[in-house]
């Protein structure tokens, strides 16, 4: 299912809003950015790549940082926003089909919400998980999409500005962890104390 498929984690902004690095906040024994790999590894992903500020490199777990299956990309220039980093990623995506694009700051990786994106995966445009009708992450985006992206040759357009011009396909979820945006301290603290991940480990 999930051959020619890659994913894209950006975790390469400045965490302003939090003044500490969101890629290292911790939920339930494990960091955000482990969390997301250990996910994606988990459901038969094995092609994942991560735009991190340069900054935090150092930083990284030795068991992401010596995984074949990962690529850690440096992002000089966070000041740049989000739309410089998923341009940056998807320099190496070039031979892939589809990619899903997760953010840092929604620690939750469930396989049968990638199950069902695949599923509906289109070669003109992308798929975006749904709650109660309201679009979450991540998103996955087609081989289309991706050459857009990288022929662009003036500015970083916000990614759901360039989706305007692309097929959009919503599938209906029944996890409300697709909705999970960490931008505030209060916002992680909400998460942490609501203990959004389910005991019996639904969460991949």
């Amino acid at each position: 299912m999930y051959t020619g498929t890659g994913v894209l984690i950006l975790a390469g902004g400045e965490s302003q809003r939090m003044d500490q690095p969101k890629p290292f906040l911790k939920i339930n024994g494990e960091i955000f950015l482990e969390k997301i790999v250990n996910g994606y590894l988990k459901a038969g992903i094995k092609t994942i790549s991560i735009v991190l500020n340069y900054q935090l490199i150092m930083n990284i777990p030795e068991n992401i940082s010596k995984n074949k299956s990962v690529k850690v990309i440096p992002n000089f220039h966070p000041e740049q926003g989000r739309s410089y980093s998923i341009l940056i990623g998807l320099k190496k995506y070039i031979d892939i089909d589809f990619v899903f694009i997760h953010n840092v700051d929604n620690p939750f990786v469930e396989k049968n919400i990638l199950d069902k994106m695949c599923l509906k995966k289109i070669s003109n445009g992308f798929v975006v998980p749904s709650f109660n009708r309201k679009g979450g992450h991540p998103v996955l985006i087609s081989k289309k999409i991706i050459l857009s992206i990288l022929s662009r040759k003036k500015g970083f357009k916000p990614l759901n500005e360039i989706l305007l011009n692309f097929k959009r396909v919503e599938v209906e979820m029944d996890s409300e962890n697709i909705l999970v945006n960490v931008n505030t301290w209060k916002e992680y603290e909400q998460l942490i104390s609501n203990n959004t991940i389910p005991a019996e480990q639904k969460v991949c």
